[in-house]
């Protein structure tokens, strides 16, 4: 978030003065709640605002809330204006598509928020897609704005039996000149703690660090100190970890796996956002993900001090950004990317994650009295089963488990509590231990983990 905009306390029910707008109350609705549209399959579900910006402000699996919401303007009624007092942001939490590089610098850069039009202005919704009565796909669209020359959408999409959210953002020129924007997706994660009286130091994020990074580092720091705890680079693990300790601060990773884990080690439910890393093409910021951390400190040395305990706010920004693109007026580009959900189990890291499951203990196949034991700890994104397969060298299936083991993201994968983990018999022949994911109704899905046989004599 960029720093001259350093959250402010706003006030309920403040009176709002702008030329040529009459005196408007800002507070929440009397008796009244944000009109929402909701997408749901049993697992997960989302409750989308298209009059604030379009935001999904929650997002679940089970009983599992993963989204800021700023209860001081939750429910609110914005002002005409889309702005707070003194053109202050109306940070209402949530996710939202904004466009990058942001900052003050020029006409290249955007200078939100606030922006009354991508991130507080009421969106066009419709249902675009339906099952059994029940919406699986919605399209968002903004208005337009001479700001930032360019007109945001995109599609949610959710599916059966899984916690994939697949989205398809699309940016458009509706200036009379040439554009060059990057669109951006940023989110907002709950960082307070379940008696919601302080931060959550059990908050992390992963991502992997680009072996051939433009920063010497692997990432750089936007705003904070260069020493903020909150952010500790593993080279040796090729990681960037993040802990929410509430220090404000900002960094810029350009990762190029495609992927970012936040885990509430609280509990053990894990949010994943996936990407396509596009080697070649410049990225605003040179980077493909940036993490914001509110909380106490200096962002930079222009901005005021966060002092207060009523200051800032408990919030995790988990943010991936496309590549450039210019687009002549009438022009568009799109940016894809999905979120998943699942339940790790507890404070566990992640190592790697997939299109069906996060890793957040590595498997292992060890030969012990003529069985294969396994081990690992993993959240699946899928209702479905687990197999596993033995391979030969050739990467041919030599032997497979008689019985496959039912999983669902609600619940961790922990192989040592399986029938799996309890050991296979070891075919000579096989030199690796494959775990294969089918949904429920049989259909092969992909490969969840992999690892050599070891402890063969």
């Amino acid at each position: 978030m960029f720093m001259k905009l350093l959250v402010k306390r706003l006030t309920l029910a403040v009176l709002i003065v702008l030329p040529g707008i009459a005196q408007e109350p800002f507070g929440p609705a009397r008796g009244g709640t944000w009109k929402t549209l909701s997408l749901g399959n049993g697992l997960i579900s989302l409750e989308i605002v298209p009059d604030i910006g379009g935001r999904i402000t929650r997002f679940y699996l089970g009983g599992h809330q993963y989204m800021l919401v700023n209860s001081e303007l939750e429910n609110g009624t914005p002002p005409p204006s889309r702005v707070g007092p003194d053109g202050s942001w109306l940070n209402y939490g949530g996710d939202k598509l904004w466009v990058a590089p942001q900052g003050n610098k020029g006409p290249e850069f955007w200078p939100g928020p606030p922006d009354p039009v991508l991130d507080g202005g009421p969106y066009e919704a419709r249902v675009v897609e339906e099952k059994d009565g029940k919406p699986t796909a919605v399209e968002l669209r903004s208005g337009t704005t001479a700001a930032s020359g360019v007109q945001l959408s995109r599609r949610v999409r959710i599916y059966e039996g899984t916690t994939r959210v697949s989205f398809e953002a699309e940016m458009r020129n509706v200036d009379t000149k040439a554009r060059r924007w990057g669109i951006w997706a940023h989110t907002q994660l709950n960082g307070r703690d379940k008696s919601g009286t302080g931060h959550n130091p059990n908050l992390f994020a992963y991502c992997l660090l680009n072996p051939r990074s433009l920063h010497p580092k692997g990432y750089w720091v936007m705003y904070g100190p260069p020493d903020n705890p909150s952010f500790k680079p593993e080279p040796e693990n090729g990681m960037m970890v993040v802990r929410y300790l509430r220090q404000v601060g900002k960094i810029g990773v350009d990762s190029d796996a495609g992927w970012i884990a936040v885990v509430d080690g609280t509990d053990g439910f894990v949010f994943v956002q996936r990407f396509t890393f596009l080697p070649g093409r410049p990225y605003p910021d040179n980077a493909t993900v940036e993490f914001w951390a509110d909380g106490y400190g200096q962002a930079s040395p222009d901005a005021k001090p966060v002092l207060s305990p009523m200051e800032p706010g408990y919030g995790l920004e988990s943010e991936i950004i496309g590549p450039f693109e210019r687009l002549e007026p009438g022009r568009s580009a799109t940016f894809r990317y999905d979120w998943y959900a699942a339940n790790a189990g507890g404070n566990f890291r992640v190592w790697d994650c997939n299109d069906w499951a996060v890793t957040c203990g590595p498997m292992s196949a060890v030969v012990e009295n003529g069985r294969i034991k396994l081990g690992g700890r993993f959240g699946l994104f899928y209702v479905g089963r687990i197999e596993l397969m033995l391979k030969d060298k050739e990467g041919r299936v030599v032997s497979k488990s008689s019985r496959p083991v039912h999983v669902t993201p609600l619940v961790p994968l922990v192989l040592e509590n399986t029938d799996l983990g309890a050991g296979v018999k070891a075919d000579p022949l096989a030199t690796a231990a494959v775990l294969v994911l089918s949904d429920e109704k049989g259909n092969v899905l992909g490969e969840v983990g992999h690892a050599m046989i070891t402890g063969r004599q």
